[in-house]
């Protein structure tokens, strides 16, 4: 998130061109951050997020005259290989349609923001993949975001090495451990790798919210993404006294699941909940809804 602010002792107008010659300049500091390194990636979004005239929200800033004016920017980057291969699979599907690139982050934010909407701001957290994304909201804006390399896929695959099976039936018998379901020799087994794969996930957060933490105690509201993970320990994890050094006046975190029921009634289902529920399918269609 990159802050554009201007200030001068006289009014000045805000034009269409005043923003994108700001926001133009401010890309190309976001180049240079990566030392030059950019002949690969190519920007994905450059997204105002909030204004403000004269310390106020403006949500039309255009055409209107102030003394100071701040504009919130979310950006990325993005591999430009990778986006070029995922247009040419969907061209072979789909013939040519319009293609439109977006990270998560942003997208969850845009949708989860018009929801959510607690006053002292939230953590949103992606857990269900190889990686583990985490965003602060404050005030109406995505103020950070930071990744680390795993998620609930390490316990899957930990789970995989030590039984000597496929992904799938790892996959099988994670779910039966998390309900309660697996025989005691399978559980015997899938409960240490369990304890270890959060342990490990715990450190790599303990750091990433030390990262975010540092200009401002952290909200207390968590919310937490990923199919699958009640019962495995990252939610009992989060909720642990462990971590309430990070929040404001040093209480635990209160943990939230994002789950499908939540966002159910802005849908009609073609087939049924039950077959369609995907939380993250759901957050998509929305924010594509509101774009497109």
């Amino acid at each position: 998130t990159r802050i554009i602010s201007v200030r001068k002792n006289e009014p000045f107008e805000i034009s269409k061109d005043f923003f994108e010659k700001l926001l133009d300049e401010e890309i190309e500091i976001f180049k240079k951050k990566r030392n030059g390194k950019i002949s690969d990636f190519e920007l994905i979004e450059s997204e105002s997020m909030k204004t403000e005239l004269n310390g106020y929200d403006t949500a039309k800033p255009f055409g209107k005259k102030a003394k100071t004016f701040k504009a919130y920017i979310y950006m990325s980057f993005g591999s430009e290989e990778v986006s070029k291969e995922l247009k040419k699979i969907i061209s072979e599907k789909f013939g040519e349609p319009r293609v439109h690139f977006q990270t998560l982050p942003f997208v969850a934010f845009n949708i989860l923001e018009k929801i959510i909407k607690p006053e002292a701001g939230y953590l949103f957290a992606d857990i269900g993949g190889e990686i583990t994304d985490i965003s602060l909201v404050r005030g109406g804006v995505l103020e950070e975001t930071v990744s680390f390399p795993l998620g609930r896929n390490a316990l899957v695959k930990e789970v995989a090495s030590r039984f000597k099976t496929t992904i799938k039936e790892a996959n099988s018998l994670i779910e039966r451990f998390r309900k309660g379901h697996a025989g005691v020799s399978d559980s015997k087994k899938i409960s240490p790798v369990a304890e270890r794969v959060i342990g490990e996930w715990s450190g790599f957060l303990r750091k990433a919210l030390a990262e975010i933490s540092s200009k401002a105690p952290l909200p207390r509201d968590f919310f937490l993404a990923g199919s699958a993970i009640e019962g495995l320990g990252f939610v009992e994890s989060v909720k642990g006294a462990s971590f309430s050094g990070f929040t404001v006046l040093g209480k635990p975190f209160n943990a939230h699941r994002v789950l499908p029921e939540g966002l159910k009634h802005y849908f009609k289902f073609e087939r049924s909940f039950e077959k369609d529920k995907d939380t993250f399918l759901m957050i998509e269609s929305l924010f594509a809804a509101k774009v497109l």
